[in-house]
């Protein structure tokens, strides 16, 4: 949530783009696909539980969740711009509210694929879902389209990030074979060379220029992949520090619970730092860049969690607008 905070400050108050920026396209290669990852991880529910009960009760509970607090959130943003909320929808989509979006509808088809394996066979779950990733991928390669019916359901972002939601599923689910794999020290070793060598050659315009389809490859697909599982590494290496009762860990720990919150709110907050660009863009200035952005980001996530109290202080607008649960 740091990162999503600390990139729109990047683009939105310096307007310095992710790839504009040496640490903004390093953060682009695993920021969203870890967060989807993440979101697949925790969306994972056994075949048992499936019925169609079940599916109501949590496509439901998903819907009041993200998207109800995302329509009320980007209408009030859209109005504070004095414009119409329903015309900007229809015409450009739902602009920086997309990630609830798309993540409600990798809900629906992930619940959609769990309850057909329910009552046919489980291995079709898993089949399904690993192709819908690969048809993903194609689509976004080859059949970018330009439509009104392609923005509003944020379709590009849908198809590009649903195989990292899927792998989260997926090592979830065989969270034991994951462990093993990821905890062999060969395997670390060749993940976080294999990210430093992607980094390399994301970089090089000779090989940008000279090998434009092997550059994709890495740019859109191996580089996300590698440092994903470079970050999941580290963390997971160092779970006994993050797991200690320290301030720091109860911060992040926070904020994590409070993700949601800080993604509806943030977006309120962003300053007009645009009149910095000149002096911050060059790219002898990327400590500067990411010191003056970090603290703006850390400010900006310390007034969300304030607002975020304030809202809870009502059950009611705390559930309808922040998802949180109703106190019974």
């Amino acid at each position: 949530m740091f990162l999503v905070v600390f990139g729109h400050v990047m683009l939105t108050s310096f307007d310095i783009g992710g790839y504009d920026s040496v640490i903004g396209s390093i953060f682009l290669t695993f920021r969203m696909p870890l967060f989807f990852f993440i979101a697949g991880i925790f969306s994972y529910k056994a075949t048992s539980f499936w019925n169609i009960e079940f599916f109501g009760t949590i496509l439901k509970n998903k819907f009041l969740v993200q998207i109800i607090p995302t329509l009320f959130f980007a209408s009030t943003f859209i109005l504070c711009h004095n414009t119409n909320p329903f015309i900007e929808f229809s015409r450009y989509g739902f602009g920086g509210y997309w990630f609830t979006i798309v993540l409600f509808e990798m809900f629906i088809i992930y619940y959609s694929i769990s309850i057909i394996s329910k009552y046919t066979s489980h291995k079709i779950c898993d089949i399904t879902l690993i192709s819908l990733s690969i048809l993903g991928v194609i689509i976004v390669a080859f059949f970018k389209q330009e439509s009104r019916l392609w923005d509003v359901l944020c379709m590009e972002n849908l198809t590009k990030y649903f195989q990292f939601f899927v792998l989260g599923i997926l090592c979830k689910k065989h969270f034991h074979k994951f462990t093993k794999i990821t905890n062999n020290h060969l395997f670390r070793g060749a993940t976080i060379i294999t990210y430093i060598i992607c980094l390399l050659l994301y970089f090089n315009l000779d090989f940008k220029n000279s090998f434009p389809l092997a550059f994709k490859g890495v740019h859109d697909i191996l580089v996300r992949y590698a440092g994903l599982l470079v970050i999941y590494i580290t963390f997971y290496h160092y779970q006994d520090f993050f797991n200690k009762d320290t301030c720091f860990n109860r911060a992040l720990l926070f904020i994590g619970r409070r993700t949601l919150d800080i993604y509806l709110i943030h977006y309120f907050l962003l300053p007009n730092l645009q009149f910095l660009k000149p002096l911050l863009e060059p790219t002898n200035m990327m400590l500067i860049q990411f010191t003056l952005a970090t603290l703006i980001s850390i400010i900006i996530i310390f007034l969300c969690l304030l607002i975020s109290n304030v809202i809870r202080t009502s059950d009611y607008l705390g559930h309808y607008l922040l998802g949180a649960k109703l106190k019974r």
